[in-house]
């Protein structure tokens, strides 16, 4: 029996051989043109989209840690910045993070209305941002951590001694012990709001006073023979009903701060005229002739 193959088989084959050889040549060169499918570094992004089409850790949605100098994730800045509004989300300087990193009208220093309830500058309140002081717009907000300041939201009380901020206007108080008096060592003393002079002795400039605990803040004068510049505490208590003689005790003389001076523990007032300041009697104080 005759097993060659038949002529048409053959040319069959054939046929079938060189269309397999011209679809690869096409297809690989079809390959290695078309730039708009390369991902030359293998990160999954195209070249065409990739900032560094030649680095692998760079790449559109890649993370993007601030402060290396680095854009990991091809959005023109080191750090994420979804809405494009130049402050990352996620910056270390939290005067320049972005609170909502979705919304390009809200980044530090962006106008802040008040009364709207957004908070567009990220300084965490709605209304303009503040430095400290209640002389922004926006009226009654705390705008420190600082107690005793006079940014707080009761409005009227002149709780700091600075001047020409909203919340003061004419003093509200006057210190109790104010006036001309003589002490039992015949030293003088003038005592007004914001001063304290003892004769020869020195003077002290009055931070703070409260009429209701009869304490007296102050810092030392320079010219002082003792402690200049430090700061002193003075507890003062009434003689009597009728409130025309007084004790008082200098609590401390040497306080290192204002604060420190505020923390020191009242003098003891239950003998003044025997004991009760550091070991000591009280001085007292009579109006002076």
């Amino acid at each position: 029996m005759n097993n060659r193959p038949t002529p048409h088989r053959h040319r069959h084959g054939l046929w079938l051989l060189l269309a397999a050889l011209s679809f690869a040549l096409l297809a690989g060169c079809g390959g290695d043109d078309d730039d708009s499918i390369q991902d030359a570094d293998g990160d999954g992004s195209l070249d065409e989209s990739d900032c560094a089409p030649e680095d692998p850790l760079i790449f559109p949605g890649s993370d993007d840690p601030f402060g290396d100098g680095v854009d990991q994730n091809c959005d023109g800045l080191d750090g994420i910045d979804n809405d494009g509004d130049g402050y990352p989300a996620n910056a270390l300087d939290a005067s320049q993070r972005d609170c909502n990193d979705w919304d390009p009208d809200i980044h530090p220093g962006a106008d802040d209305t008040l009364g709207d309830s957004i908070d567009n500058n990220c300084d965490g309140v709605d209304g303009v941002a503040s430095t400290g002081d209640d002389d922004d717009s926006a009226a009654g907000v705390d705008d420190d951590s600082a107690a005793g300041d006079d940014d707080d939201s009761a409005t009227g009380d002149d709780d700091d001694t600075a001047t020409g901020d909203d919340d003061d206007s004419a003093p509200t108080s006057q210190l109790a012990i104010a006036g001309n008096w003589l002490d039992n060592w015949g030293t003088s003393h003038t005592i007004t709001d914001t001063t304290w002079v003892q004769g020869a002795w020195g003077s002290y400039d009055i931070s703070q006073f409260d009429n209701s605990t009869q304490v007296v803040i102050a810092q030392n004068s320079l010219g002082n023979s003792s402690g200049g510049g430090l700061w002193s505490r003075f507890d003062w208590h009434w003689e009597g009903s009728q409130a025309a003689t007084f004790w008082y005790c200098q609590t401390c003389y040497d306080c290192a701060n204002e604060a420190a001076a505020l923390a020191t523990a009242a003098a003891d007032s239950s003998d003044p005229a025997n004991a009760g300041c550091g070991g000591f009697s009280w001085t007292s104080i009579l109006p002076a002739p």
